[in-house]
């Protein structure tokens, strides 16, 4: 039983990566150009934020990054983002 265990191990396949800030560089690349409704939709849903941001966004470095980001736009939705991103640093991480 063991060896046939050990022979279906290696045959599944690779998780992937769920921690964002373990490649925070490429992680944050892929994601801020994302539509600011895509981000609504997800920072409104408590769900989300609450079950999976920890999960996720340990550490925090990708929404501490979007935030900046959000900041340096000069429109009121990345204004709400950015205010969304921060308040979500504040209460979770």
């Amino acid at each position: 039983m063991i060896t046939y265990l050990e022979r279906w191990k290696k045959t599944l396949p690779e998780m992937p990566e769920v921690n964002f800030d373990n490649n925070a560089d490429l992680a944050f690349e892929e994601l801020k150009d994302l539509e600011p409704y895509i981000y609504r939709k997800i920072l409104n849903n408590t769900k989300i934020v609450d079950d999976l941001f920890p999960i996720i966004f340990p550490k925090g470095t990708v929404l501490y990054r979007l935030t900046h980001y959000f900041s340096s736009k000069d429109e009121p939705i990345y204004n709400n983002l950015a205010r969304l991103t921060t308040d979500i640093l504040h209460r979770y991480l």
